[in-house]
């Protein structure tokens, strides 16, 4: 507040009648005709006690704020004359003064007609002043409660005197903010109520029963203590009372009052609304529900008292200061049934959700438990942003409740390619696979996902995940063994049983893709040879695994890859099917020979092999089957070699060979290329094929 203003004045008084004696601005017309009425006597005649009272109202004209003071004048000649000073407060002025108090001593009574030479120049006012008011607490605050509970009628303060509570309506002029102020009317010595705009109004007691126009009108009468005392009970009227005592215009709620009343065009109205919820966001811990509380009551469409709404709820408002204070007003914008009186850009809850999961993941999962439990439009958005926030913390999710998961999955299903939400129990991974069941739309994501399960080791979940996705999942499964850095492959039974039973996607996997040689290890252990469409793939997708360094740690799973590629050159003549057969023989072999060959392996390859008179014997029936193959279809002589890679398979394969005409021409020329050197072979090799060829 600024110490000195200059405010323009007037002076009424009788002059063959009653009018405008003195000015120091000039008026308008409306203006010089509202002050002539309103400074003329209040009532039909002088009534002892009220030979002076205060009269405040705005110039309708606009521009100015009238406060004058009126003075009955029985020395002028005509019965009922007055003295009227009024001081014109312009609106810009009228914010600046805190307590008009500062004005009442520059109010002056003429001593004669002709005393008027001071009223035509403007008055310098120094407003400062600072001191508290004593007021009869009982009567202020039924004032406030009568004045500000219902803000459409007249408040009459009985009295046998003008001065009894002229301090008391300075005070309650003052502690208004300028927007209600330049609505306020008031007059201190109503002698008749003609005037149906006062708001606030003292009058002898029998004034009240004069017409009013219409206007609802409560009689307040102290000296009678008639008082509504249970309205005065009130919690705001209280906080009222002490600020308007004070008369300091730096108090919290004249400062709460001041920034937040212009707001509002009825200025009666929110007064008792803006104390209310100033009271409501004084209550500490429960501050946040209690305002909300306070805010939806009186404001509870989105679109009104925003920027108050914005100061107590929005990211960074008065309630989010502190210790845990943003996540309390996050949680009673989510859960609070009130919290729809806050416009979504006030309340953002997405964005603070996403938020909160970053700085307090322990009380965002709390939130979100809570939004489950209420749902509604706030709860989903902060579930949205929940999740959002979540996606970039996945670790998150271990531990969080099925049901959460399941919520949180339903809005953004991509969180199944976390690996942290599979890393849990094996009850836990297969109620997540039970629920995905239920989700639509998840094409591109079947790949991610297939990589966060195998990446969290949740095996029991993957025969119904290759079951329900097929071929892409089987494909990301296929290309997560090729990403395998260790050379011995051992992977989980319930994996290789989960890929087993989709032998058909398998195998189309196998025709569709370019599979490493780690990944067409594992499938050359479960796919039968004997299948058509198996065979149909041919040899060359298989020739990556001749002679390839990757292996099984599973010898049953290793003999049965062998077995395949054997089974598979055996039956399918085409380019490499030599080089499959010389790959699987010789583990084939061994496994017969120690009597340690599967018989459903076996079955594998016993269409393809040539009837045999001893059945048991199953390494003779192989090297039969072998070396007609090598007869039959031209192989080279230096694969036969490498085919028959121990020196028991080599002899026999040479003596079944030399039994017929056929082979005996192939032993000739594989001695022939031996005697000239064109036949590279190992040294054992080569020195036990001398000595059959020497025998010959």
């Amino acid at each position: 507040m600024v110490n000195t203003i200059e405010l323009a004045q007037t002076l009424h008084g009788y002059r063959d009648g009653h009018q405008l004696l003195a000015s120091s601005t000039k008026l308008s017309r409306e203006q010089e005709w509202q002050l002539l009425v309103m400074s003329d006597l209040s009532g039909p005649s002088f009534r002892a006690g009220f030979e002076s009272y205060l009269t405040g109202y705005p110039l309708d004209a606009g521009g100015f704020y009238c406060l004058a003071r009126t003075w009955f004048a029985p020395e002028l000649p005509r019965p009922g004359c007055v003295w009227t000073h009024s001081i014109l407060i312009s609106d810009t002025d009228l914010a600046r003064i805190g307590d008009f108090r500062s004005i009442i001593p520059y109010f002056r009574r003429p001593s004669s007609a002709k005393d008027l030479d001071s009223y035509d120049t403007s008055v310098h006012i120094d407003l400062s002043y600072d001191k508290p008011y004593i007021l009869p607490a009982e009567v202020t605050s039924a004032l406030l409660s009568l004045l500000y509970g219902s803000t459409s009628q007249t408040v009459v303060l009985t009295s046998s005197s003008s001065h009894s509570y002229e301090q008391l309506v300075l005070a309650t002029f003052s502690q208004q903010w300028p927007r209600l102020r330049r609505n306020f009317r008031f007059c201190t010595g109503a002698l008749a109520i003609r005037d149906v705009a006062f708001d606030v109004v003292i009058a002898p007691p029998n004034a009240v029963r004069q017409d009013t126009g219409g206007r609802d009108t409560v009689a307040v009468m102290p000296e009678n203590t008639n008082l509504p005392t249970q309205q005065a009970a009130e919690g705001w009227i209280p906080v009222a009372v002490d600020d308007l005592m004070s008369g300091d215009v730096q108090a919290p709620l004249r400062r709460f009052l001041w920034k937040y009343g212009p707001d509002y065009a009825e200025g009666r109205k929110a007064f008792r609304p803006l104390c209310e919820i100033y009271l409501a966001a004084s209550m500490s811990a429960e501050s946040a529900e209690q305002t909300l509380s306070a805010v939806a009551h009186f404001f509870p469409d989105a679109d009104s008292a925003t920027r108050l709404k914005g100061e107590f709820f929005a990211a960074g408002g008065t309630l989010t200061r502190g210790s845990g204070g943003e996540s309390l007003v996050l949680q009673t914008l989510v859960t609070h049934p009130g919290a729809g009186c806050i416009a979504e850009d006030t309340a953002d809850i997405e964005q603070r959700a996403r938020v909160l999961v970053s700085s307090d993941e322990e009380i965002a999962i709390r939130i979100a438990v809570a939004a489950l439990n209420v749902g509604g439009p706030r709860a989903a958005r902060y579930l949205n942003g929940f999740v959002a926030g979540v996606g970039s913390k996945p670790e998150l999710l271990r531990g969080m409740s099925s049901r959460l998961k399941s919520e949180l999955l339903d809005r953004q299903p991509a969180l199944l390619a976390a690996p942290e939400i599979w890393a849990e129990s094996s009850n836990e991974q297969l109620s997540l696979v039970a629920h995905i069941a239920s989700l639509q739309n998840l094409s591109d994501l079947v790949s991610p996902i297939c990589e966060a399960i195998l990446a969290a080791n949740a095996w029991p979940c993957m025969p119904t995940v290759l079951a329900k996705f097929g071929y892409p999942a089987v494909a990301a499964v296929l290309r997560w063994i090729d990403r395998i850095p260790q050379s011995t492959l051992s992977l989980p039974e319930p994996l290789l049983g989960a890929l087993a039973a989709q032998q058909s996607v398998v195998t189309e996997v196998v025709r569709r893709e370019a599979l490493g040689k780690r990944a067409l290890r594992v499938v050359s252990a479960l796919l039968d040879p004997r299948a058509d469409v198996v065979r149909a793939l041919g040899t060359k997708v298989w020739a990556g695994l001749v002679g390839a360094d990757v292996h099984l740690a599973s010898i049953s799973d290793e003999v049965r890859s062998k077995a395949f590629l054997l089974g598979i050159g055996l039956s399918v003549a085409a380019e490499g099917d030599v080089r499959l057969v010389r790959e699987g023989f010789s583990a084939v072999y061994e496994g017969a020979l120690t009597g340690s060959l599967d018989d459903e392996v076996w079955r594998f390859l016993q269409p393809y092999l040539p009837w045999y008179l001893v059945s048991w014997d199953r390494c003779a029936r192989l090297t039969r089957g072998v070396v007609s193959l090598f007869l039959d279809r031209h192989w080279p002589p230096s694969e036969f070699v490498l085919t028959f890679a121990a020196g028991e398979q080599l002899a026999r394969a040479l003596d079944e060979a030399d039994g017929t005409h056929k082979g005996t021409r192939f032993i000739k020329n594989l001695c022939k290329q031996i005697e000239i050197g064109a036949l590279e072979v190992d040294d054992a090799h080569l020195e036990a094929l001398k000595a059959y060829c020497a025998r010959r």
